[in-house]
This record gives C-alpha cells, sequence and structure tokens, in this order.
C-alpha cells in the first residue's frame, strides 16, 4: 500500500510538472483579431454649397445613419471635411474652409468642441503620433505643418517645410512628409519630432501625394503621375535602414487613393481601376477591380482583419455617392447610398 501510494504521490508531482506545459501548447487561445463595429464617410457635399455629411454604416447589423453629425448637432459642418482620424472614442474631423478641426463622440456624433487654424492656409491632411497624444497637420498653401497637442486642442508649434507638404504618416520618431511640387523635383521628407530636425530628404515619383507605413517600417509613397503631361501614377517603396527609395511597381492610369490590408497587399484607385499590389514581390500586380461605367471612384480604406475592402464612388448624374463593401476576391457584398461627394473611409474597431 506503501508503495501504491509512493507510486501515486510521483505521479502526481509529474503530472504538475509535465502537463502544465502540455496544456498550454494545445489549449493557447488563437489571438482575436478586433471587429469592425463601424464604417465612417466624410462627404464633402455639393461645391459651394452648406451640404457636407458623415455618414456611418455598421456592417454586422447592415444599419447606416445618414447626416449623423447634422442629426446629432442640429447643424452641418462649418467646413469641408478633408480628413478625419479616431482616436480614445473620438473622431477628429479637419475642415477646410473655416479651417478648423472639430472633435465629435463616436458613440452620440456629438460635438466636444474644435480648434480654430484660420491663421494658416487650408488644410490637407493629418496624422498622429504613435501614443496619440499630437496630431501633425498639412498646409501646403503656407509650406507649414501645424503641430496640435490633442489633450487640450492647442497649437504647440508649426514646422516649417521647404516645399508643398501634402501626405503625413509616422514611422517610428519620424514625420514623414510628401513634398507635392516641389522646383527641385518630388520627394518625401523625414523629420525628427524629438530632435525637431530634418533628417533625410528621398527623390521619388511623379505627385507625391499619400504615404503610408507598414509593419515592418517600411514607407511607401503613392505617386499621382501628371493627367496634363500624360504619365502614370506608380508606388515607391522606401527601405527606412538604408533610407533608399526604389519605384515599386508603375500604373496603366494617374493614381488617386491607396490603402493596406494590414498584410500582404496594397490596394491602389488608379483610373477606373483598381490595383492590387503584393508588397512581397512587384512583379506581382493585378487589375482587382474596375468601375462601373458612371461611377468614380473616390475613396478606399481594406480591413486588416477581414481583407474586405470598402470603396466610395460618385454616380454620374445621382446626388448621394455609394458606400461599397467587397470581399477579398473583389466580389460585392453591400453597396450602401452615403452623402454627396464622398471622399473618405474610416474604420472604428
Amino acid at each position: 500500500m506503501e508503495r501504491l501510494l509512493l507510486n501515486l504521490t510521483f505521479f502526481t508531482i509529474l503530472s504538475v510538472l509535465i502537463l502544465p506545459g502540455c496544456v498550454r501548447g494545445l489549449s493557447e487561445p488563437d489571438i482575436i483579431d478586433p471587429e469592425l463595429k463601424k464604417v465612417f464617410v466624410i462627404n464633402q457635399g455639393t461645391p459651394g454649397q452648406n451640404n457636407p455629411s458623415l455618414t456611418v454604416y455598421n456592417p454586422v447589423s447592415n444599419e447606416i445613419i445618414q447626416s449623423a453629425y447634422q442629426l446629432a448637432n442640429g447643424r452641418n459642418f462649418s467646413g469641408r471635411p478633408v480628413d478625419m482620424f479616431l482616436s480614445a472614442g473620438d473622431a477628429y474631423i479637419l475642415l477646410q474652409n473655416q479651417n478648423g478641426l472639430e472633435v465629435i463622440q463616436t458613440s452620440n456624433y456629438k460635438s466636444r468642441g474644435n480648434l480654430s487654424l484660420q491663421s494658416f492656409s487650408p488644410p490637407d491632411r493629418v496624422a498622429l503620433n504613435h501614443v496619440r497624444t499630437r496630431a501633425y497637420i498639412s498646409h501646403s498653401t503656407d509650406s507649414i505643418i501645424s503641430v496640435i497637442n490633442l489633450a487640450d486642442l492647442s497649437l504647440m508649434n508649426t514646422i516649417k517645410v521647404p516645399g508643398e507638404p501634402a501626405g503625413l504618416s509616422m514611422v517610428r520618431n519620424l514625420l514623414v512628409i510628401t513634398l507635392y511640387n516641389r522646383s527641385e523635383g518630388n520627394s518625401i521628407l523625414l523629420y525628427n519630432v524629438n530632435t525637431n530636425e530634418f533628417e533625410n530628404e528621398i527623390e521619388v515619383g511623379m505627385g507625391p501625394f499619400e504615404v503610408m507605413t507598414d509593419f515592418q517600417d517600411r514607407i511607401w509613397v503613392l505617386c499621382e503621375g501628371s493627367f496634363d503631361r500624360g504619365i502614370p501614377g506608380s508606388l515607391y517603396r522606401v527601405d527606412t535602414d538604408l533610407f533608399v527609395a526604389s519605384r515599386w511597381i508603375q500604373f496603366p492610369a494617374v493614381a488617386a487613393r491607396m490603402t493596406w490590408d494590414g498584410s500582404l497587399y496594397i490596394y491602389v484607385i488608379a483610373g477606373r481601376n483598381i490595383q492590387r499590389v503584393f508588397t512581397p514581390n512587384p512583379n506581382q500586380v493585378t487589375s482587382w477591380l474596375q468601375a462601373a461605367e458612371g461611377t468614380v471612384l473616390r475613396g478606399i480604406q481594406a480591413d486588416g482583419t477581414s481583407g474586405e475592402v470598402f470603396t466610395v464612388v460618385n454616380i454620374s448624374g445621382q446626388q448621394n455617392g455609394e458606400l461599397r463593401h467587397y470581399n477579398r476576391s473583389g466580389e460585392l457584398i453591400t453597396s450602401t447610398p452615403v452623402g454627396i461627394n464622398p471622399h473618405r473611409i474610416i474604420f472604428e474597431y
């Protein structure tokens, strides 16, 4: 009996030591990706008329709120919305005409306040630092970038830029700035936000406008090209270890917008098509989707969780645009009306 008890005790101790490792290896839960809760579409409205709007779409319930900002606040935006970002339950909307940054709650779309940027030329694009405490706003006509403290919506600093800043992005401690019409050529600037100094200027293609960074800290620059000069758009990749740019792909038409799906593909609006670029190999690019006759592709955003893609289009002869939801294969899932002249798509998870 004592020997049996001794054996059982030994087996119990051995189980305690070994089994937890086995259990962890077998029962580790999969990483749960965040679920896409809302799709925000900022609509610029009719030029010269006070009718910009915000459309909010729930892809799970297929519910949509048209003119969400107007319904919540009893008025339209005070300016033309050109860019937007989300942080800590708030949406920050960059407005031209009135030159301001307005903050609304994403739960009820009510305004929480605004920052006037009247002393600058109309704002173009906005980017956040990695800890989401500062916003960087480009003002191309003034050749400056305003630095905003998000804690109290105050102007902290201005960065003088040697050219027309357009697209903005962050990689590590560097603010990436595209210079759209510089006389010396088309390039991007790298500005160290810790030392407040420019570190590099890197030449890219004609009309650099959009810029983003991926999980490997590579910089991707979408160059529009030129309608007037017959130059098609192109996509450049910048190695941030060597700070060398290479043209990754040239498109068959002038390019307008791009989005990254969070893994392997970049989607680019080029002319009447959406091109899908395989980021590990520049030779693998496909015409993923062609716009239907009578429509103009205006904005695009890919969901990094599902790989699905949302686009907004204008339809000839109609006032409102449409939000279109596609699967990875480019098959239409849903089509939903939005406001006039939809411009940019933002996701809330």
